[in-house]
């Protein structure tokens, strides 16, 4: 309820015809801002998909789309599939909100997409040292948090570079999500590492 207040009065939300969410983890959130909200919903799928409960979508033309999610971080996902899976169909992804915004530079790329966005948690180093204050996280914790918050890629890259092992049980989980990410770490390969010296 606090969520959806959050955005039902925003033109940017009302101005929408459909809500949408994407494979999976966003659906626990956006066919309920959907059912609030009188509007449509739409399944996005990873494959660029588009589905509602009854059927395949297969055209969106001059449909402007409002676009729920659990959280954003750097908006990869938007990027890799639900903006391409609106687009190809003739709609605009034209509204975005998150439950939680990581900060990390998801709402600056949906603003330079003309995508506005709305998040009412932001963790960012305020929301870290108020759980820090109040006993959350220690100060071991913090420090950790803030080298992943200044240098992302440094940090990855240092965290592989220490726990091979990790990407190599990645990489062999019987778990398709965390086996196919690992397969994108080392395809995208965006810490610049030589997984042949890690036997990788």
């Amino acid at each position: 309820d606090e969520f959806y207040d959050s955005i039902k009065n925003d033109d940017r939300f009302t101005s929408c015809d459909l809500v949408s969410g994407g494979e999976r983890r966003d659906w626990f959130f956006s066919p309920v801002i959907s059912m609030l909200s009188g509007k449509g919903h739409l399944f996005i799928f990873k494959d660029l998909e588009l589905r509602t409960t009854e059927k395949k979508i297969g055209d969106l033309s001059g449909k402007s789309i409002a676009h729920i999610a659990d959280l954003i971080n750097q908006a990869s996902s938007y990027e890799r599939a639900w903006i391409p899976a609106v687009e190809n169909l003739g709609g605009k992804l034209a509204f975005s909100a998150s439950v939680v915004d990581r900060a990390q530079g998801g709402k600056e790329f949906l603003n330079s997409r003309g995508i506005g966005c709305i998040s009412p948690v932001i963790v960012n180093g305020d929301f870290f040292n108020h759980a820090m204050s109040n006993g959350v996280i220690n100060n071991d914790q913090l420090e950790l948090i803030k080298m992943f918050v200044n240098d992302p890629n440094g940090y990855g890259k240092k965290f592989i570079l220490d726990n091979p092992d990790f990407l190599r049980a990645s990489l062999a989980s019987d778990e398709k999500s965390v086996r196919s990410k690992a397969e994108r770490c080392v395809k995208e390969n965006p810490y610049g590492l030589d997984f042949g010296q890690l036997g990788i």
